[in-house]
């Protein structure tokens, strides 16, 4: 099976996620929400249209011929530990390996393997010579090279155990948005998909908010109002009636926007239900920890940012942790 044939069957791949996601009542949707319950149907058919837009033969051929290939030497075993914070979120680390022929063996995440197991069906029906090359297993250290994706904790864990191989280790990163003042109704209608989508769970969601000193925060309310339909979820509710009164009994001046909590904090990390917002006074000179941001969500080109409404679309160059996969499995 040469390069050729690979794309051709990734480029097969994505169109049956697009027809997947087009049917919207495949009995698949109901499983994976059994499996996690912030898989709802909606967040699957996102992934999946998030996916099929990747997979076209001119995106897959633009991306992989980029790299000089002849770095390739052989087939090795890559050891990818999967994530299972929104659907599919380990999908780029299982076509990174596979199109450069390396052999995936994968961990899977107990919240995301209803979903994986049916692509990966889907992608063997298509082209059964991958087969070979697509195993999941419970314990995976026996890999020449590693790709792990987790928490802080996790990430020391992976780096105490792996230590003499090859190794991507991802840990906790949270993504931000700016305001320079001037956003318009759009960019901030669009900037509630970052927040919003996946419930926020994932690190691309805009987890917190810099805004101008003298930056009104209620004129942005209304447009919060529009997702208060979250609170239909269960979990999320729960969440959101929990830090509400958990912040009351810590006497925090927060605001109530009718789906999600605002706390002015200088953290990065906020829990489900709740985004941090923090002033500033020099739109190009404020103290941010670029080691843990993924994304910068902003309508200028600020600290390699992404424009609102974008950040959980990320295209095939758009590497987690911004380490370039494909020229780190070439080169080990």
């Amino acid at each position: 099976m040469n390069l050729s044939d690979r794309i051709k069957a990734f480029e097969k791949l994505g169109i049956v996620c697009r027809d997947l996601a087009c049917s919207k009542k495949h009995s698949i949707f109901g499983e994976a929400s059994l499996e996690n319950e912030f898989f709802t149907k909606e967040n699957v058919i996102q992934a999946l249209v998030s996916i099929s837009n990747l997979l076209t033969k001119s995106k897959l051929e633009k991306w992989i011929y980029s790299y000089d290939l002849s770095l390739y030497k052989k087939p090795k075993n890559i050891g990818v530990f999967l994530a299972g914070n929104i659907p599919l979120v380990g999908f780029h680390d299982f076509l990174c390996v596979l199109i450069l022929n390396h052999k995936f063996i994968g961990k899977f995440s107990s919240k995301d393997s209803v979903l994986f197991n049916y692509l990966v069906d889907q992608l063997l029906i298509i082209e059964p010579r991958f087969r070979s090359k697509i195993f999941f297993q419970k314990k995976i250290f026996h890999s020449d090279i590693f790709i792990c994706t987790g928490n802080d904790f996790s990430a020391q864990y992976f780096d105490f155990n792996l230590n003499s191989k090859p190794r991507i280790i991802r840990d906790s990163k949270a993504s931000i948005a700016i305001f320079d003042g001037n956003e318009t109704t759009q960019n901030i209608m669009l900037l509630m998909k970052d927040i919003f989508l996946y419930f926020g769970l994932g690190c691309r969601n805009v987890s917190k908010l810099y805004i101008p000193r003298d930056y009104d925060i209620q004129s942005i309310k209304k447009y919060f109002l529009d997702y208060k339909h979250l609170l239909k979820h269960n979990f999320y509710f729960d969440n959101y009636i929990y830090y509400k009164a958990f912040l009351k009994l810590k006497k925090e001046n927060f605001l109530d926007f009718g789906s999600i909590l605002l706390l002015e904090s200088n953290e990065l990390f906020s829990p489900i239900s709740v985004l941090y917002y923090e002033y500033y006074d020099d739109f190009h000179d404020f103290p941010v920890d670029l080691s843990k941001i993924q994304c910068v969500v902003s309508r200028n080109n600020h600290l390699n940012h992404v424009f609102f409404g974008e950040s959980q679309t990320p295209e095939l160059f758009d590497y987690a942790d911004g380490v370039d996969t494909i020229d780190f499995l070439l080169k080990n």
